[in-house]
Formats: C-alpha cells, structure tokens, sequence
C-alpha cells in the first residue's frame, strides 16, 4: 500500500515539474496545492466527517486521505487486503491518470 501512495506522489511530482517553466514555479506550486491543502483537508488534523460537505467533496481530491484510510484501518483495525481495496483502487486509478495527464502534457512541450 506504501509503495501505492508512494508513486502517487511521484506522479502528482511529475506532473507539477512537466506543467511548471521554472524550478521556482514548480517548488511553489507543489507547496501550494499539494502540501498545504493535504494536511487541512485529508483527514490528518481534522476528522473529515467534522467538515462541511463542500470540502469533504474536496478531500476526496487528495491522496493522502485514502492513504491515511488505509494507515489507519492496518494499525487500528487490523484490516485486510479485502477490507482496503476501496482506497486502494482510487490510488491507482489517480496513479494512472496523473501519469496518462504528465505523459500527455510532456507531449505537448516537446512539439
């Protein structure tokens, strides 16, 4: 599952670095709109439950909350496999799309 969420943020790293002109660009916008918003909105600090619907429907945007859904279902429930295949299926399927988007946008720059 580690290695799961792991190459979904090498993929979202992919993408940021093929969209951004400059070194400067890219670092501020992966601060932006990845690091911030990921630990407000996943789940790590406040429950997402507790917030309002227009930003549950925001979270979801982010892989971390299904990371820290499956972090926490292994060490407190002691899930299994079968029991993660939910969060599990939604990381790979953003792993796949953001990489498909980082090839498409590579693409277009070498043109």
């Amino acid at each position: 599952m580690m290695l799961i969420y792991t190459v979904t943020g090498i993929s979202m790293g992919i993408l940021v670095s093929t969209i951004s002109k400059t070194q400067r660009d890219a670092m501020m916008s992966a601060l932006t709109f990845t690091m911030m918003p990921t630990i407000m909105l996943s789940g790590f600090i406040f429950p997402v439950s507790s917030m309002p619907k227009a930003l549950q429907w925001v979270s979801a945007i982010f892989p971390a909350t299904y990371f820290l859904q499956i972090i926490r279902g292994i060490v407190l429930k002691g899930s299994t496999i079968v029991d993660l295949y939910q969060p599990a299926g939604i990381l790979i399927g953003m792993d796949v799309f953001l990489l498909v988007l980082s090839v498409r946008f590579f693409r277009v720059r070498l043109e």
